[in-house]
């Protein structure tokens, strides 16, 4: 919290790691503690404090990487992404990030960029790929983004051997050969992996409903992964039908209505 020691996340921090201290001392809080025990609370005490914040975990993750990283991971952010960022900054009251984000968004060239997005939203994908809640929160911007244009739908599909430009970041595109391979190799990727979270199943398979709706370029690479796909979609049916019923179901029982959009695009594909 070096960069930001006023703000109200460090002191929030600050006060969840002064809580957790003396959760696993209260004896040696109150001075009453032997020096053997003294120093092994001591020890307890360095262990990582877990902080919950309900926030969107992907906008959260750019924040952490700002206060990691400092201004240079905000070369080549979009504007749309800059101008959550500075929200999320003015929230705890962050102001050289504010003040940052701002004079980026300054400059004509921060809009309009619609590759660069795109870029930008594989590379949060790849690199939040460990976590549920962010690739949540990217798979889901992800989908908002394709299903706002035609335009944008086509652009995924284009292919390219391009490296997105910019310090401190750099796609996998070179690897991948184009777009739409990496994008929906990271969406089965984060199928198989968040397995039980329907909120990312709905946004990932709309994001593949899309593509191979609009885009007959699409349709062999989801035939490629049609396997893994399949298996996501049986088990977002298995979900609905077995909590559907519940109140806490009603995410899967989205999730199954997406999934027998997708199996009518998956007739498309060859």
């Amino acid at each position: 919290m070096r960069r930001e020691p006023a703000s109200a996340l460090a002191l929030l921090v600050r006060k969840r790691v002064s809580d957790a201290v003396v959760e696993r001392a209260p004896a040696a809080a109150s001075g009453t503690e032997e020096a053997p025990v003294a120093a092994e609370i001591i020890g307890s005490a360095r262990r990582p404090v877990v902080l919950v914040l309900d926030r969107d975990a992907g906008t959260i993750a750019l924040l952490l990487e700002w206060l990691r990283d400092g201004e240079r991971c905000l070369t080549g952010m979009p504007g749309t992404v800059l101008r959550r960022l500075q929200l999320e900054a003015s929230h705890w009251a962050m102001r050289a990030l504010v003040e940052q984000c701002g004079s980026r968004l300054s400059n004509p060239g921060s809009e309009g960029d619609e590759a660069r997005h795109l870029d930008f939203l594989l590379d949060q994908l790849t690199e939040g790929m460990h976590s549920s809640a962010v690739c949540r929160s990217v798979v889901a911007e992800t989908w908002k983004w394709l299903g706002e244009a035609q335009s944008r739908r086509l652009l995924a599909c284009a292919p390219t051997a391009s490296e997105m430009g910019g310090e401190g970041r750099t796609t996998q595109m070179a690897a991948a050969g184009n777009r739409l391979r990496l994008l929906l190799d990271l969406l089965a990727d984060a199928l198989a992996r968040h397995a039980d979270d329907g909120v990312l199943a709905r946004s990932a398979l709309g994001c593949c409903t899309l593509l191979g709706a609009s885009c007959p370029a699409a349709r062999p690479e989801l035939t490629r992964h049609r396997p893994r796909l399949v298996n996501a979609v049986e088990r977002v049916e298995m979900q609905a039908a077995v909590f559907g019923s519940e109140e806490a179901g009603a995410v899967w029982v989205q999730a199954a209505a997406e999934a027998q959009r997708f199996r009518r695009v998956l007739k498309l594909c060859p």
